[in-house]
């Protein structure tokens, strides 16, 4: 009864809120706003852990073995309602919302690459970023990459969670 009111209130509150961050009126700052998207999503999960945690000692009191969607352990069976929840509510913009945010990385990582490897030699000053698209003075390449390597991070539940690591 409990993992069924979870299940309601994650397809109901908690998974419709995180797509609703890629709505077109919220397209204003890229690989930030997923940043901003993916933590809010897993704080509002965070939420639900002591719940999780309280009816795993219930269980275990009670000595019950069962399982969900053949998971024994709580914390598996939660995941498993993230990922369905998540998957069964994509907007049909999803691929632009997250390829948006891998490609603007993936353009600031090679220009950074190349340019750690072969610096301007021609003498022309350049003016705009290759990587960002911004003045070279306004360049937001450093902090494209380190948004970057933390939403990488928080993406794996475990670790931004630690209450729902897998025994």
């Amino acid at each position: 009864m409990i993992l069924d009111k979870i299940s309601n209130h994650l397809q109901r509150f908690i998974v419709p809120e995180f797509w609703r961050q890629f709505s077109k009126e919220n397209e204003t700052d890229g690989p930030r706003a997923f940043q901003a998207a993916v933590d809010k999503l897993y704080n509002s999960l965070a939420g639900l852990v002591p719940m999780l945690e309280r009816l795993d000692t219930l269980r275990q009191i009670s000595n019950s073995h069962w399982t969900v969607y053949g998971e024994h352990s709580l914390m598996a069976t939660f995941k498993i309602m993230i990922r369905s929840s998540l998957y069964a509510q994509l907007p049909l913009n999803y691929k632009a919302i997250t390829e948006d945010f891998y490609k603007i990385s993936f353009e600031v990582f090679c220009n950074t690459e190349s340019t750690d490897k072969d610096p301007n030699d021609s003498g022309e000053e350049v003016v705009q970023c290759p990587g960002c698209n911004h003045e070279m003075d306004c360049c937001e390449c450093q902090s494209i990459l380190q948004t970057f390597h933390e939403t990488n991070r928080s993406v794996r539940l475990e670790q931004h969670v630690p209450a729902l690591q897998t025994n």
